[in-house]
């Protein structure tokens, strides 16, 4: 495989093209255009063959709307595991350097503490990766049922995903979902009516407990919440 110069990061593709991840197209081609023409890499103004055939994968990479939501999907989880490396390395080196400090006394508990510790509640809407704007149809389990019912895909991310459906269904609950992209279980973490005019919707949001994401080559990647 080519290793291409001046790129040390050859799997993110926005930094190769110098726009930040939430960036529209129209702005990738713009500064896919003039990377190519105005700063010379194209191989036939002085740039490296290696260079070009990066930034022709990473343009039609983002430029595919259906590439793209599989590539952000990838990116996220390497990016979520580089987190994960970087904190266990870091305590790791605080554990050694404090071996010599002394320790503090042990704190004692009241029941009220350990009441207020329990009954904490938990933020099901809390996520740490931003939703990609994705449009197009999907279907999903009503709890306890087996049948699908039709929704419109709002936004999606590998924690999650956002549609719009007729049907209401209560936070907690955990459904099936399923569209081109990816099929896995869910759970309900809001639900908020939409009125417009006499017609009643509902827009649901979800966190993902198990998916399967499909990619354009047929492979699977699945992930347990």
């Amino acid at each position: 495989m080519l290793q291409p110069k001046n790129f040390k990061n050859r799997r993110n593709y926005y930094r190769i093209l110098h726009v930040q991840q939430d960036a529209p197209i129209e702005v990738i081609k713009a500064s896919y255009r003039t990377i190519m023409g105005e700063l010379g890499s194209h191989p036939d103004m002085g740039g490296t063959h290696s260079e070009a055939i990066v930034l022709n994968e990473a343009y039609q990479t983002l430029c595919d709307s259906r590439k793209r939501v599989e590539y952000d999907f990838l990116l996220s989880l390497r990016q979520k595991k580089s987190h994960k490396v970087f904190a266990s390395r870091k305590n790791r080196s605080n554990q050694s350097g404090d071996k010599s400090a002394p320790k503090p006394p042990p704190q004692t508990k009241s029941k009220d503490d350990d009441q207020k510790q329990h009954t904490k509640p938990f933020n099901l809407e809390k996520r740490n990766i931003n939703r990609m704007k994705q449009q197009g149809n999907m279907s999903f389990t009503l709890p306890r049922s087996v049948h699908y019912h039709q929704g419109e895909l709002v936004d999606l991310s590998p924690q999650g995903m956002q549609f719009i459906s007729k049907e209401k269904i209560d936070p907690a609950s955990r459904i099936k979902v399923k569209c081109p992209l990816l099929s896995g279980s869910a759970r309900v973490t809001n639900c908020r009516e939409i009125r417009e005019g006499k017609a009643r919707t509902y827009m649901i949001c979800l966190n993902f407990m198990k998916v399967e994401f499909n990619h354009s080559s047929g492979a699977f990647l699945s992930v347990k919440g």
